[in-house]
């Protein structure tokens, strides 16, 4: 008797979850996920407001009603006390800015964390109440004991986040074990929490972030099971899969290394997207907002000189977000993030990453092309740009290969002033300076799109476009150091206005090298004559030089 009531207890369980992980499977094949393709204007339009979850008294009321569901839980009621607050700062110009960004404790946002994003979200907003002309609100929350500065701020509301409601890696770990259909952890999830736990559930609730009990009798099984499984495991996985447009190659491209954050009413953490543009975060119950911050622990991209470049909007419940950024401002932004990504974790052909000081990119919406401004990257404090990256091109948008390449050639400058120090590179010749970034953006987009699986027709491509080969004036970007290093004679392989190029064998670690110490075109050749690969001498040397400098003279 004993095992006949095993056997119908497991086929029990058996059945349910069949009948759960079903429902499961139709649950999220109902719920379809974000998608979204970027609009010009990329402006965020607010939706409803909600209750924040963590807010003081919404949690006190959580707490006073678990407790009246207990009445028979040691320690009575208590009068739960602010641990944040929820507030929201004015910064007056670009220097009280950069003192809120420097803060790396704060998660900041300019629109409220308690509205809704409407639509495909977007890239900017600024509070209509304020004039167009100054910042706008930056909303964060902080601890109570915060030592607030003269910046204008406000203090919103009180919140009450216990450790336990913070988004950990524990959470990550048990997704990591089970898929959401996966029924054991379904059934493992309904088992007693910590009281902590269960208040935060309460919370939520009150919040709306969980859907209530289903009552209505006229709904199919499927669905009543599919509401049944949501209230059993409220929980979900936010995920998200971050792709860019690329014009050459005229298709979608993962983004790997973008930070993209979630903020779950109040708690947020933040994780990179891997080498096919896809992220997970901890599991969570109810809405997220996402968040992309075009930034990492060496750079970060600016609207103008002082706004953050970001993209956000609202996620419900268990949608991924999957992210098509095909245009606008964002479409520019990812380039940038390109070129930025292989300088400092991609292969980048082996010179030194420009790792110091701290890179603020700035990028402009108007006609011109890029650049670096040493002084401001070790005498500016990081309240003005060391790099800018201008988006248009006789008034229309560049190409998304080009803004990469700019990308590229700016911090290019960047690793030149840091291998050699900041007086060097100031008094540096610019016909040298600019052959540097020539040749590290033709190899770095060169390495860049063969990673990509390009065609040799795309590869060709990048050299007639970047490696300025056809040299027929006195201009200053030169071919110098690409001819230094490629085993081509151009002048025979193109045509006779490029320049003679017998040489062959150095790299772009050797010649970085070679630019120690080096202010003058006579320099720089003195030390190229120094680290002579095989075959090489001073005469073919002398001869190769001589096209330059007869042209630059």
């Amino acid at each position: 008797m004993i095992e006949i009531k095993k056997k119908t207890k497991l086929l029990y369980v058996c059945l349910m979850a069949i009948a759960l992980q079903s429902c499961q499977e139709r649950m999220e094949t109902e719920e379809s996920p974000l998608q979204s393709q970027e609009s010009q204007s990329g402006q965020i339009k607010l939706g409803e407001k909600w209750e924040l979850p963590y807010s003081l008294r919404n949690v006190q009321a959580a707490y006073d009603s678990l407790m009246a569901e207990n009445p028979l839980r040691s320690g009575g009621h208590e009068q739960l006390q602010a641990t944040h607050y929820y507030v929201r700062f004015l910064p007056k110009d670009s220097a009280e800015m950069a003192e809120l960004l420097m803060d790396t404790t704060l998660f900041l946002s300019d629109f409220p964390w308690d509205r809704d994003i409407e639509g495909d979200g977007g890239e900017s907003y600024h509070d209509p109440s304020l004039d167009n002309t100054i910042f706008t609100w930056q909303y964060t929350r902080v601890p109570i004991d915060y030592q607030f500065t003269n910046i204008k701020y406000e203090i919103l509301d009180e919140m009450c986040i216990l450790p336990e409601f913070e988004l950990t890696e524990e959470s990550e770990e048990d997704d990591d074990e089970t898929e959401e259909g996966d029924v054991e952890y379904v059934l493992r999830s309904s088992q007693a929490q910590s009281f902590a736990k269960q208040l935060q559930m309460a919370s939520l609730r009150r919040a709306g972030y969980v859907s209530g009990n289903c009552t209505n009798d006229t709904i199919p099984l499927r669905s009543w099971l599919s509401n049944a499984l949501k209230k059993l495991n409220p929980t979900w996985t936010p995920k998200a899969t971050i792709k860019a447009w690329d014009d050459l190659l005229g298709r979608y491209i993962p983004l790997e290394g973008v930070k993209v954050y979630i903020n779950h009413g109040g708690v947020w953490c933040y994780r990179h997207t891997d080498e096919d543009g896809h992220v997970k975060f901890p599991r969570c119950v109810g809405p997220v907002v996402y968040k992309i911050e075009w930034s990492d622990t060496y750079w970060r991209i600016f609207e103008g000189d002082c706004l953050p470049a970001y993209y956000s909007r609202s996620g419900s419940n268990r949608s991924t977000w999957n992210l098509n950024i095909s245009g606008g401002k964002s479409l520019h932004y990812a380039c940038i993030h390109r070129g930025a990504r292989r300088h400092f974790y991609g292969d980048n052909c082996g010179i030194e990453r420009p790792r110091f000081p701290y890179h603020k990119i700035s990028y402009i919406y108007r006609d011109d092309s890029g650049d670096y401004r040493a002084a401001w990257n070790y005498l500016g404090g990081n309240a003005v740009p060391d790099i800018r990256i201008y988006g248009l091109e006789s008034n229309k948008m560049k190409e998304t290969d080009l803004v990469t390449k700019t990308a590229m050639h700016e911090l290019a400058h960047a690793s030149h002033c840091q291998s050699v120090g900041i007086l060097t590179y100031s008094l540096c010749s610019d016909y040298i300076k600019e052959a540097w970034t020539v040749a590290v953006a033709y190899y770095m987009m060169k390495k860049e799109y063969e990673e990509l699986r390009a065609s040799q027709t795309h590869l060709e491509y990048i050299k007639e476009q970047y490696a300025y080969q056809r040299y027929y004036t006195k201009r200053i970007y030169s071919p110098l150091i690409v001819d230094l290093i490629d085993d081509e004679n151009e002048m025979y392989t193109i045509n006779g206005n490029c320049p003679n190029d017998p040489i062959t064998g150095y790299s772009l670690k050797t010649i970085q090298k070679c630019l120690k110490g080096v202010t003058t075109v006579s320099d720089f050749k003195s030390n190229i004559k120094e680290n002579t690969p095989r075959g090489v001498t001073d005469r073919k040397i002398d001869m190769f030089f001589k096209t330059f400098e007869d042209r630059w003279n």
